[in-house]
């Protein structure tokens, strides 16, 4: 499993509201994000969300204009798996949404997301029930995955 440490040093924090931090953005992530500097504050010590103020709606808003920007410009190769699904970007599993981004999008501020997913145990637990991903899935397509998540 790549648990991507190697990469933590060099990621700054994601910082919305002016001081929660909600994910880890990689250098390459941040030079993308520093283009548009109305929305967002980039330093060599964190990546802050700075448009929209407290309102969660207006922080979407801002932030889902650079990512079409992005995407548009298939300048982030990530957002070629784009879903149009909106994605509650929280601190915790049963917190408030401090943002919504595209799902797609999350991996670029390194963000936790957070589900429920569902494997089922076969002949009394020996063996596991395993589902197969569509081939025309935008992610890992054709893959083994969950029987049900969401």
């Amino acid at each position: 499993c790549n648990d991507c440490s190697e990469l933590l040093p060099s990621a700054r924090p994601f910082i919305v509201g002016g001081h929660r931090v909600l994910g880890c953005v990689l250098p390459e992530a941040a030079a993308e994000l520093s283009q548009f500097p109305e929305i967002f504050h980039v330093s060599d010590s964190a990546v802050e969300l700075i448009a929209g103020g407290d309102s969660v709606e207006a922080r979407s808003e801002a932030v889902a204009k650079v990512l079409h920007n992005l995407r548009t410009s298939g300048r982030v190769p990530m957002l070629g798996g784009w879903r149009d699904e909106d994605w509650p970007v929280k601190r915790t599993f049963d917190a408030p949404a401090e943002l919504v981004i595209e799902r797609a999008a999350g991996p670029l501020f390194g963000v936790t997301g957070y589900g429920c997913h569902i494997n089922g145990l076969v002949n009394k637990g020996t063996q596991l029930w395993v589902a197969k991903r569509s081939v025309s899935k935008q992610t890992y397509p054709g893959k083994l995955d969950h029987i049900v998540a969401g």
